[in-house]
């Protein structure tokens, strides 16, 4: 299981962990029980979590680590010894992503926001509406814009791309994906999009 249980119980540990905000995850092995990953612990590794990481670069460092954890609680089993009972303290659960909840909500900090497109990096990815259309973003990181800008705001400077939030903080946006295309740089699609003055990201 990739989490550092009883940490991330369910369907979608990985996601939950950035977007908490956590700095450490983990990969472990366990017996199965009848219930949610509850089941005792042969071993649990934990993994520091990158601060620009996103979820598919995370589960690939995971992956890596996944078989030598394998192989320990194997020699562990072989040898008899007993699993441990998963703490009751740290308890938390990965509830199943959705589409819907991948949407971006231009209203929240940039930290949340950051968190939020990292998390949801490359599935389902991380989306917003331009002119209707869902657009994904799927590279960016938390500033403190130069100019003032409202929620949603797209605005190209010094050659960036930036993206309002809450409380006069944006997004600095690298990389995305428009409906129906591949992804490209952010700076490129601004080019070819013809964006208007105070259009917005919804």
């Amino acid at each position: 299981h990739f989490s550092h249980l009883p940490a991330w119980r369910g369907a979608a540990p990985v996601a939950h962990a950035i977007l908490n905000g956590d700095a450490i995850t983990g990969v472990s092995v366990f017996k199965l029980d009848a219930g949610m990953d509850t089941g005792p612990i042969f071993v649990s590794r934990e993994i520091a979590i990158g601060s620009q990481e996103s979820a598919g670069e995370l589960l690939q460092r995971m992956a890596e680590v996944g078989p030598e954890v394998v192989a320990e609680a194997l020699e562990l089993i072989a040898e008899g010894s007993v699993p441990t009972v998963q703490s009751a303290d740290g308890v938390s659960y990965a509830t199943k992503i959705h589409k819907e909840d991948a949407r971006i909500d231009w209203t929240k900090s940039a930290t949340v926001l950051d968190r939020q497109v990292r998390a949801f990096t490359p599935e389902p990815g991380a989306w917003t509406l331009w002119r209707g259309q869902p657009l994904q973003i799927s590279k960016a990181s938390p500033v403190i814009p130069e100019a003032p800008l409202q929620a949603g705001e797209i605005l190209l400077l010094a050659g960036s791309l930036f993206v309002g939030c809450a409380a006069g903080e944006a997004l600095q946006v690298e990389k995305l994906r428009p409906a129906g295309k591949k992804e490209m740089a952010a700076t490129q699609w601004f080019n070819g999009a013809r964006v208007l003055a105070g259009e917005l990201f919804v």
